[in-house]
């Protein structure tokens, strides 16, 4: 009874309550997220890339989760996490936050690269872009806080384990990504393919 009003006032760096019984009794009992969602950032490149940008979009909603369950605010992480664009200041400025209270200052500006995460986004909605591939620089920002965050799990528990490795969920979206990835440049360098079935069809 005691723990969990302690934990509702979000006191999970507070010294009342060590992180291993925060850890050990509380997250598991409740199944919840016990640290940000950190792949390695070669990891978070190659499956953003790989999965033509849906790992952006999970990276996002197990951070979410991970906030909601940590400050208690009443948020859904799935909307904040496909509506990123609205809400990746929130997430930047979380991290960079709980970093400083981890004795762990950083001089990255969730501000700046919040506002170059959202460019490169709006950008793309702009077909003579589109097909460009230099928008994935949308991944900067994201790396960059990834690495705070991770440098938080690893000063939380310094026996944390890097999220380095591909899961057989990891392959499989690797493999669906390629497969449209491939079918879009197929569409981009031999579009005449399309145009003579086209012709044939009509």
């Amino acid at each position: 009874m005691i723990l969990n009003k302690l934990v509702s006032l979000n006191l999970r760096h507070n010294s009342l309550i060590p992180h291993y019984l925060y850890e050990n009794i509380y997250m598991k009992k409740e199944n919840i997220e016990q640290y940000f969602f950190t792949p390695s950032t070669k990891k978070l490149i190659l499956m953003s890339i790989g999965t033509f940008g849906l790992y952006k979009f999970y990276w996002f909603y197990k951070n979410w989760r991970f906030i909601k369950n940590t400050t208690g605010d009443d948020i859904s992480p799935f909307w904040r996490a496909l509506f990123s664009i609205f809400f990746v200041y929130s997430c930047f400025k979380y991290i960079k936050k709980d970093s400083i209270n981890n004795n762990l200052p950083t001089n990255l500006s969730p501000g700046f690269l919040a506002t170059f995460y959202i460019i490169i986004a709006l950008l793309q909605f702009f077909p003579s872009i589109r097909d460009q591939y230099w928008f994935f620089l949308d991944l900067l920002p994201l790396a960059l806080f990834n690495k705070v965050a991770l440098n938080v799990n690893k000063h939380v528990n310094p026996d944390f384990k890097v999220n380095d490795k591909l899961s057989f969920w990891n392959i499989v979206g690797l493999i669906f990504g390629s497969l449209i990835l491939l079918l879009h440049l197929i569409i981009i360098f031999y579009p005449e393919m399309f145009a003579e079935h086209n012709l044939e069809s009509a």
